[in-house]
C-alpha cells in the first residue's frame, strides 16, 4: 500500500515538473560517472572536493533558470565536444552527444560532463584547467 502511495506521489511529482518546465525545476547532480582515471574524483584535492561541494550546495537553491542566467564564470556554459583535448573513459551513454557542460569553479577546477533534463552528469574534474583551450 504505501509503494502505491509513494508512486503516485512521484509520478504526479513527475508531471507537475514536466509541465512548468527545466527552468522552474532544481537541479540533480550526478557524480555516478566520475570515476575515470586521473580526471575522477578520486584524483582531486580535499580542497577542490570542498569547491565542488560548495558549488553544488549553491545550485542546489537555484532553479535551473537562475543558473543559467548567471555569466559563464559563475554557472555553466555549453561547448563542443571535438574542443575537448581528450575524453578519457567516455560513457556510451553520451558518445551522440556533440556539446558538453562545463562548471567553472573559479581557479580551483572545472567540472566536465552532460546536462539532461534536470539532472547535471559529471564526468570529468579538470583541476589542472587543461582539457581545452580557454
Amino acid at each position: 500500500m504505501a509503494n502505491n502511495k509513494k508512486l503516485g506521489f512521484l509520478n504526479k511529482h513527475k508531471q507537475e515538473q514536466a509541465q512548468v518546465g527545466i527552468n522552474h525545476t532544481y537541479p540533480k547532480f550526478s557524480f555516478e560517472y566520475c570515476f575515470n582515471g586521473n580526471r575522477g574524483l578520486t584524483k582531486t584535492s580535499a580542497a577542490t572536493n570542498k569547491v565542488i561541494m560548495g558549488k553544488i550546495i549553491t545550485f542546489s537553491q537555484q532553479t535551473w533558470g537562475d543558473i543559467k542566467a548567471l555569466p559563464k564564470a559563475s554557472g555553466f556554459e555549453k561547448i563542443e565536444v571535438n574542443q575537448l583535448k581528450s575524453t578519457p573513459g567516455l560513457p556510451k551513454r553520451f558518445e551522440a552527444i556533440d556539446m558538453v557542460d562545463v562548471c567553472r569553479l573559479g581557479r580551483a577546477a572545472r567540472i566536465i560532463g552532460y546536462i539532461l533534463d534536470d539532472t547535471f552528469y559529471a564526468v570529468w574534474v579538470d583541476t589542472k584547467l587543461d582539457m581545452y583551450d580557454h
